[in-house]
């Protein structure tokens, strides 16, 4: 239930996916696990962001090739995947075509998998609008969070239209005096960096990314204290 995703709705209207010509927009990026990301990433239809559970597991499944194929595997692939999808009820069928949109992204976007600039933490001098990853690093620190939205700029780099970066352990109980500060520093150094590197990073339509760039940050948790002794307090 539910329905679409906003990330879904964003790869189904936005007008980088429906020019219709020219070469492929890299699809809207889910970065992050955990209930209250997830859910950014429920399909509409075929459609479904780039889901990516995190920076290093991201570098660790992108192959020297991109998952790339010679084009008689491709076609044979295809053969089966088409001859499933007709032995399925609808719903299978929704599935296996967002599995078949999956592959084909894979291989049309395997510069981008392969792309050393992806590889934030260990390709340190790799560059892409004008940005190193040393830099990156400089701004956005190297905790997971950092590291994670050093990535989502990377996707915006490569024509992503929308990423989100998940950011969990806010859930602290009544533990909010020691665990809330670390995590307030670690959000607030990361998004005071992001603007820093928006400001650095070069748009190929001139200017830089930050005077073409919404952001925006999501919270969605609530607790009442209806425990005895004061927990959840």
């Amino acid at each position: 239930g539910g329905g679409p995703s906003l990330l879904s709705m964003i790869y189904h209207g936005h007008g980088k996916y429906n020019v219709g010509v020219g070469e492929p927009t890299f699809p809207p990026v889910v970065i992050g696990t955990g209930g209250a990301t997830l859910p950014f990433g429920a399909p509409m239809g075929s459609l479904a962001p780039v889901m990516v559970p995190s920076f290093s597991e991201f570098q660790a499944q992108s192959g020297d090739n991109g998952g790339a194929q010679p084009a008689w595997a491709r076609k044979l692939e295809e053969s089966l995947d088409g001859a499933a999808a007709l032995r399925r009820s609808n719903r299978d069928r929704e599935l296996l075509e967002r599995i078949k949109q999956g592959k084909a992204n894979v291989e049309s976007f395997k510069a981008v998998f392969t792309n050393p600039a992806l590889d934030v933490a260990g390709s340190p001098d790799a560059m892409m609008n004008g940005l190193s990853n040393r830099q990156l690093e400089a701004a956005l620190g190297t905790s997971q969070l950092g590291r994670d939205m050093a990535l989502a700029l990377r996707f915006i780099g490569t024509g992503s239209a929308a990423v989100l970066v998940g950011n969990n352990g806010w859930d602290t109980h009544s533990a909010e005096m020691n665990a809330y500060e670390m995590s307030a520093n670690t959000l607030g150094r990361v998004l005071s960096g992001l603007k820093i590197a928006l400001e650095l990073m070069q748009h190929p339509q001139g200017g830089s990314y930050w005077e073409r760039t919404l952001i925006t940050v999501t919270s969605e948790f609530g607790r009442d204290n209806v425990m005895t002794g004061g927990y959840n307090s």
